[in-house]
């Protein structure tokens, strides 16, 4: 991953876990940023799962995560979740989660640099 990154933080709201990667900067309020996480389950998801967001939103994002992602409008800030039931009957659920979240950093760091630089 290019640019800084945060520790893996707990977030005390939903007990969460989650990292921040930054293009440029820290700055969590101004900087874009792309967050990937895993929750043990909210109200509107139903049961634990993964999540990502990319802000700001870059323009078409959610047409260009995998498939297997639902994209989620509901939030602050629209994001992607891979809920437990769609991954935990893979023969190698750790391997196609990895690779799940890779390509979702790849398309969203892609398309914030993009966004930024235009």
């Amino acid at each position: 991953m290019l640019g800084a990154q945060t520790p893996i933080a707990l977030w005390p709201h939903g007990f969460d876990l989650s990292t921040l990667w930054f293009l440029d900067g820290m700055d969590e309020h101004k900087d874009p940023q792309i967050n990937i996480g895993f929750s043990p389950g909210t109200p509107d998801v139903g049961e634990p799962y993964f999540y990502f967001y990319a802000w700001p939103v870059p323009e078409g994002l959610e047409k260009h995560i995998p498939d297997v992602f639902t994209w989620n409008t509901n939030w602050r800030t629209p994001g992607g979740t891979l809920p437990y039931s769609h991954f935990s009957t893979e023969s190698n659920p750790t391997t196609y989660v990895a690779d799940l979240l890779g390509e979702v950093y790849r398309v969203a760091s892609s398309m914030l640099a993009q966004a930024t630089n235009a």
